[in-house]
């Protein structure tokens, strides 16, 4: 699995992708507040997490999992189901509009 958070800086920033799927605009307030992004590939398995600049931490590499929920302080468990919680969010909004304009045209 190829997993990518973007906490970035703005609210349009931020962003989950799991093997390509692309989710916008999820809760990601549970990550420790100096995590920028981490790219996380379960083959290797190999994680580089970027720190906010006002951290003045360097990129960090991890080699397991485990490191990588130690550092960013959320399970990767957790980054999925937050990711298919947007996701539904969005699905139902979809679902509405299209029914709304449905009302509207009957």
């Amino acid at each position: 699995m190829e997993l990518i958070v973007m906490v970035g800086k703005i609210a349009s920033d931020k962003h989950i992708t799991k093997d390509g799927a692309f989710t916008p605009e999820p809760d990601l307030s549970e990550l420790n507040s100096n995590i920028w992004s981490y790219h996380w590939d379960s083959e290797v398995p190999s994680a580089e997490i970027e720190f906010i600049q006002a951290s003045n931490k360097p990129n960090q590499v991890v080699d397991n999992q485990s490191d990588l929920e130690t550092v960013t302080g959320v399970t990767v468990a957790r980054i999925l189901e937050l990711k298919t919680a947007r996701d539904k969010v969005i699905t139902k909004a979809e679902e509405d509009a299209v029914e709304e304009g449905k009302n509207i045209t009957e």
